[in-house]
C-alpha cells in the first residue's frame, strides 16, 4: 500500500500509523455502520446539474475490465449493506 512512497523515513512513519490503527483500516465493506454522520452535498439553487451534459451515459473505463468489475462489485455490496441505494434521479455521476 505504501510502496510508492520513496522517502524511507516518511514511509516508515506511515507504516507505524497504519499498523497502530489497523482496526480502522479495512479491505472489505462491513455491515456495521460507521460512527460518523452520513455525508450530504447541499446544492445551490438554480445550479447547472439539471442540464443535458449531466445526463449523458456513464463513461466506461477503457481497457480496464478489472477496475469496472471492482466498481460493480462495490456497488452490489454497498447496496446490499444499505450504504447506498439505487436512484432514479435524472442526473448522475459518470463513474462507470
Amino acid at each position: 500500500m505504501l510502496s510508492h512512497i520513496e522517502d524511507e523515513e516518511l514511509r516508515s512513519k506511515l507504516e507505524n500509523v497504519v499498523y497502530k490503527y489497523t482496526n480502522v483500516f479495512s479491505t472489505e465493506l462491513s455491515k456495521t455502520t460507521a460512527l460518523v454522520e452520513p455525508s450530504s452535498i447541499p446544492l445551490k439553487p438554480n445550479n447547472e446539474w439539471m442540464t443535458d451534459r449531466s445526463k449523458h451515459p456513464p463513461r466506461w473505463q477503457k481497457n480496464n475490465c478489472l477496475k469496472t468489475c471492482e466498481i460493480k462489485k462495490f456497488f452490489r455490496k454497498a447496496i446490499a449493506y444499505n450504504m447506498i441505494r439505487p436512484s432514479d434521479i435524472p442526473v448522475w455521476s459518470q463513474l462507470l
